[in-house]
């Protein structure tokens, strides 16, 4: 599921849109799925493999019959054509460790940015809320409550939001060095 915090449509064709997912710890993307259509703004679209659950397909915006997801694949989205800004990334390219498996992950609420690093630290508790598997209700839709592309508010001036913060470390981190230098939601 992509979501678009606007402002505007989204165009997938014109933005050259795909998803890439890599199997198994592989560095080369083995399936490239070209996205098509127009997000709203504030809308979502859902692609997914042609033979998933029911729950899945009544979602669905663009089904595909190419490969998806088993649990330990890396999935990035890129746009731009040619060598493709990488807009988030889901897992860690190149490894082959087991993240979502038997599990459905959902984003969370104030995410504002997507994971840009695709050979990073991935733990999904960062940025992800976790249910049960097979979990399709919110499918098709998004809550974000980033006012704008501003995770929330940063009073302390140090790159994290100060939300993330209390929901991570039960408090706001404002000694030196626990800067998010990269946004990536991590301590640098």
């Amino acid at each position: 599921e992509i979501f678009n915090p606007g402002p505007g449509p989204l165009d997938l064709i014109g933005g050259d849109y795909v998803l890439q997912f890599y199997f198994n710890g592989s560095g080369a993307a083995a399936t490239t799925i070209s996205l098509t259509g127009m997000v709203a703004e504030g809308g979502t679209w859902v692609v997914a493999d042609d033979g998933a659950a029911a729950g899945v397909i009544a979602e669905t915006d663009q089904p595909s019959t190419d490969s998806f997801f088993s649990g330990n694949d890396a999935v990035v989205l890129r746009s731009g054509g040619g060598a493709r800004t990488v807009l988030d990334s889901f897992g860690i390219v190149g490894t082959d460790a087991i993240f979502g498996q038997n599990v459905t992950l959902r984003r969370m609420t104030h995410i504002a940015m997507g994971d840009t690093n695709t050979t990073d630290a991935f733990n999904s508790t960062n940025e992800w809320d976790s249910f049960a598997s097979n979990t399709f209700d919110g499918l098709g839709s998004h809550t974000n409550d980033c006012g704008g592309g501003v995770a929330d508010p940063d009073s302390d001036n140090d790159g994290m939001d100060d939300q993330w913060e209390i929901d991570n470390f039960g408090d706001l981190v404002t000694s030196g060095g626990t800067n998010d230098t990269d946004m990536d939601f991590v301590i640098d």
